[in-house]
């Protein structure tokens, strides 16, 4: 299947138990259930970015991430190896879900491409290339 991540820190994980003297104090289930969705329905299809596209397209965010990660000067930066190394920064390109966990009913999950570069992940859509996620990675 496709990974499922969560826009929001709002639950580390899909079971949370808090015990206390050996007692549950708290509990927590964080679940989805299957919305019954029929394809017909769904109004047109929209062609998928591919990932070049993305790269190319939010090329200037993911060197300004890069030029942070990395404390570089601005002035004393070479564009073309720039370039070279912000592409060869990418750790991870893959495809998934994102929730946007905004506690609403029927609430859609979005398709995403997830971008590792360097210390950072970035989610953008796959219809057109909206950053909908970014963190930094400790």
């Amino acid at each position: 299947g496709i990974p499922v991540i969560l826009s929001k820190d709002i639950a580390e994980d899909f079971i949370q138990i808090d015990v206390y003297n050996n007692y549950v104090r708290n509990y927590k289930r964080f679940i989805r259930r299957d919305m019954r969705i029929n394809l017909n329905e769904v109004e047109e299809t929209k062609p998928m970015l591919s990932t070049y596209e993305i790269i190319n397209m939010k090329y200037p965010l993911l060197a300004k991430g890069y030029i942070e990660d990395n404390k570089l000067s601005l002035d004393l930066v070479d564009e073309d190896n720039l370039k070279e190394e912000v592409l060869s920064s990418i750790k991870d390109v893959s495809l998934a879900y994102l929730d946007p966990c905004n506690n609403k009913q029927k609430e859609k999950l979005i398709g995403v491409w997830v971008l590792r570069v360097g210390n950072r992940t970035y989610a953008f859509d796959v219809y057109d290339g909206e950053l909908l996620f970014s963190k930094i990675d400790s």
